[in-house]
């Protein structure tokens, strides 16, 4: 999740490779390709960038030289000893990292906490990556669901919504005159608490199917290339054709049903 928040994105084309290292070599949850991004590269007519990793992840700050790393779930700080048995058992979300007593006293001694971004700091980082990107290319951002998530139990996913609702009006107004620009908002095509799943960044296969076809469909308006499309009917039925392997006689039934099907998608 580190490498695509907005302070990690910026900070690989300002770091210097030494520098880099430095950090991927301190850090229990880096990799070698912590800072690695084509992002920049050019030639690209559309980036698509999810504006769900900023509201989630906790700040930290490199005490010595002022560079900045994110981790975990915003409201548990890494560096209070309060946390430290739950990350150390992993009840807290530890991204899979096993980190050791040794580990954390180094990461506190080094790092220190600065919570997560504001939603002004949020749009100041996404205007900086518009800055940085190829004039050519268009920036589609994918922004969370305005709608609040009655079922949450997770500390920091509480008023995720009412966040969601300020950083979206934010960056729209940011971004009102840049034909670069556009949005797939997943406010859209929530129509209810059964489009949610465990949280309110994770939705239902429909809610997704939804924003697929958004997705095709900037493509086709923006590079004229015209993208294959599966039907609600063909994901329906693929849905119950996975459900049809534990009955021979109906698996055998669907196989034929699906040869079809694919002969009139063609």
């Amino acid at each position: 999740k580190s490498a695509n928040h907005t302070l990690h994105i910026l900070q690989s084309q300002t770091l210097s490779e030494e520098r880099k290292r430095e950090i991927i070599d301190e850090l229990v949850f880096s990799s070698d390709n912590f800072y690695d991004t084509n992002m920049f590269d050019g030639g690209y007519k559309i980036v698509f960038y999810s504006t769900f990793t900023d509201p989630m992840l906790g700040v930290y700050r490199r005490k010595e030289t002022g560079e900045y790393v994110t981790f975990g779930d915003w409201c548990f700080d890494l560096t209070d000893d309060k946390n430290r048995a739950g990350y150390l058992s992993k009840e807290l979300d530890s991204a899979n990292c096993t980190f050791t007593e040794k580990d954390l006293d180094s990461f506190k001694e080094k790092y220190e906490y600065c919570g997560r971004l504001s939603t002004d700091e949020i749009v100041e980082n996404l205007k900086k990556i518009r800055e940085i990107l190829d004039k050519k290319t268009l920036l589609v951002l994918m922004l969370g669901s305005e709608k609040e998530h009655l079922a949450n139990t997770q500390k920091a996913y509480e008023n995720r919504h009412v966040f969601a609702r300020e950083l979206n009006e934010k960056i729209r107004k940011a971004f009102e005159n840049n034909d670069n620009v556009k949005y797939i908002c997943f406010t859209d095509f929530v129509t209810g608490q059964q489009d949610y799943l465990d949280s309110i960044s994770h939705f239902s296969k429909i809610v997704y199917y939804k924003a697929a076809q958004r997705v095709i469909e900037i493509i086709e308006e923006n590079t004229g290339r015209e993208i294959k499309r599966r039907s609600g009917f063909f994901l329906f039925a693929t849905k119950i054709f996975a459900k049809s392997k534990k009955n021979k006689t109906l698996y055998g039934f669907m196989l034929k049903i699906r040869k079809i099907i694919k002969k009139f998608m063609k």
